[in-house]
């Protein structure tokens, strides 16, 4: 209690203000409150995409606690496989305690979700008005935040609470960093256990500090609170950096010279700050095109927000302004995700999660030094007044975006609807067109939807084939050609990240028997078996089924019937067909 009451003294003497724990939890509570309505939804939607290997087919999570401590945080640990490879066992041990409490119930695993997204919104509160904002300020800018349209996705999405967790780490290791180093240093470290992007808050942290030395003030318990969380990341990183350099390998590179990289980078970055001043853009998958045109507005709209934003760095760096720390988190935040090092997704709404608390912090920092600075200072409580009533109606078009697309969780196929609406030319959308032109008994027009949705990237074999509204084409030798080459690019992409865990070898397997390899398929299938899990049976009972097509015991090939292997397929549409936005369901 003295360190709490010490920071808070501190805090008050350099003129900001600090919210109290009891205030703290009490706005963590009504943002959950509001967070429950506006996500509703999406608080009965099914596991999907990445939950089946992160939560349903992770053998880790079932282990007893006294197995399950030891293997997850075990840095070379097989655990890892269940984690796209990341280090992250607070992932691990958050999905194991839910697993216990909910029993596969997915609405617990939502509320959990909503509840710490809840409480990251409560944290930036705090910290904006540590900062020096007025106390409306805080709570419009908070609010804006926590009803983001672009932050459904995060909340929504159940093996999102990693990210979550990692917000939460890195927001409340700078809300303690006043307070208590240890304390600090401790939140900083489960952020980045929970996922590595939680690194955004050092340069914040290290900014913050350094101004208020600059400005006479007495830094070292903070001094000393920012010195262990570099210990923390300088511990970490050679744990994790491997990941990101073997992400980038295993997709080679899909920019065709340096020009049109550099020009994709700042778009996506253009992108990226119109859906967080707008809602524009979100979509459940993003698939945006390299930027080949020097006159794309992107590309040209990015080069120009970048300068800006350096230019306001550079200036409130050179004053001590603690504004620059809040650009450099945001800046920190976008870094990995800014396509520098190419990755799979080039983009994506939960992406903006940890750039969002940044640009906000520094927008609103910015336009309260505008409004002092320009000859307005006797109307200030009118405009505060009035930016009070826009921020409010911005929170509430905020609000009721993120209710229309929270019920696209509902089901995959909405999402997939979603996608191919907002990027029509990406794999989801030729992949669409694909069905629809079936429904018309069109097969020429699917089959060449379908090889263009390979060609940009839809290389799944499994659930190409697995779509029951594509069995039409079975008979097709042109169909079967198209399934063989696809198969051969998993194949060919799981030489640069070989499988480990049952979900992907189970996958390869399938992409093996697709293509005709029984022998590689069987062998497999039992090196899925011998790593036990939830997929042991099926694999098993899948091997035996084709040694015996092989031995000619029974007559099924690759053409006629499928081996379930028990990954869902990815391609998958309610009712077996599109949805139109007219037919979505309503929040």
């Amino acid at each position: 209690m003295s360190d709490l009451a010490a920071g808070s003294a501190r805090a008050a003497s350099g003129g900001a203000e600090r919210l109290p724990l009891v205030t703290l939890a009490g706005l963590a509570i009504a943002f959950a409150a509001f967070g429950l309505l506006v996500f509703r939804g999406a608080l009965t939607g099914p596991f999907i995409s990445d939950d089946s290997l992160l939560i349903q087919t992770n053998p880790f999570l079932a282990r007893p606690l006294t197995e399950l401590v030891p293997a997850v945080f075990a840095p070379a640990g097989e655990a890892r496989h269940y984690a796209g490879g990341n280090y992250a066992p607070v992932m691990h041990l958050a999905h194991a305690v839910e697993g216990r409490l909910f029993h596969g119930d997915t609405r617990g695993y939502h509320y959990v979700n909503v509840l710490v997204h809840a409480l990251n919104g409560a944290l930036l509160a705090a910290l904006l008005l540590r900062a020096g904002l007025p106390r409306g300020a805080c709570l419009a800018a908070s609010a804006l935040f926590v009803f983001h349209p672009a932050n459904v996705e995060v909340v929504a999405w159940i093996s999102q609470l990693r990210t979550l967790l990692a917000m939460a780490g890195a927001l409340g290791a700078l809300y303690l960093l006043p307070v208590s180093p240890l304390a600090s240093a401790a939140l900083f470290a489960i952020g980045l256990l929970a996922k590595a992007s939680a690194s955004f808050a050092l340069p914040m942290a290290a900014v913050f500090v350094w101004a208020s030395w600059r400005r006479g003030e007495t830094v070292r318990r903070e001094t000393l609170g920012v010195a262990l969380w570099l210990a923390v990341l300088l511990v970490y990183a050679p744990i994790q950096l491997p990941v990101f350099s073997s992400m980038s390998r295993a997709i080679g590179d899909p920019y065709p010279d340096l020009g049109i990289h550099v020009r994709s980078i700042l778009a996506i970055f253009a992108r990226y700050l119109a859906m967080a001043a707008t809602g524009y853009g979100t979509s459940a998958y993003h698939e945006p095109e390299p930027v080949h045109a020097w006159l794309d507005p992107w590309w040209l709209a990015g080069l120009v927000a970048s300068l800006c934003l350096g230019a306001r760095i550079a200036w409130t760096l050179r004053r001590a302004d603690p504004e620059a720390g809040w650009w450099l988190g945001a800046l920190a935040a976008h870094a990995p995700v800014s396509q520098v090092l190419p990755f799979m997704f080039g983009m994506g709404d939960r992406y903006l999660y940890f750039t969002l608390p940044g640009l906000i912090g520094g927008a609103c920092l910015a336009g309260k030094q505008l409004a002092q600075r320009a000859s307005l200072r006797a109307q200030l409580p009118l405009l505060s007044r009035a930016a009070l009533a826009v921020a409010l109606l911005w929170v509430g078009a905020f609000a009721w975006q993120s209710s229309r697309r929270a019920p696209l969780w509902q089901h995959e196929g909405y999402l997939l609807q979603d996608a191919a609406a907002h990027y029509p030319d990406g794999a989801v959308g030729h992949y669409v067109r694909a069905v629809l032109a079936l429904e018309h008994r069109d097969p020429d027009t699917a089959l060449a939807e379908l090889r263009e949705s390979a060609a940009r990237g839809g290389s799944f074999a499994h659930p190409f084939y697995g779509d029951p509204w594509l069995t039409p084409l079975h008979g097709d030798p042109r169909y079967q050609q198209l399934i063989r080459d696809v198969a051969q690019m998993e194949i060919d992409a799981a030489r640069a990240r070989p499988p480990v865990t049952q979900a992907q070898l189970s996958i390869l397997a399938n992409s093996h028997y697709l293509h005709g390899d029984l022998d590689v398929a069987i062998e497999l299938l039992e090196r899925c078996a011998r790593e036990g899990g939830p997929l042991q049976a099926d694999a098993l009972r899948l091997a035996d089924r084709i040694r015996r097509e092989k031995n000619g015991l029974v007559t099924t090939g690759p053409f006629s019937a499928v081996p379930k292997t028990g990954a869902k397929p990815i391609f998958d549409f309610p009712s077996g067909r599109p949805l139109g936005p007219d037919e979505w369901p309503e929040p």
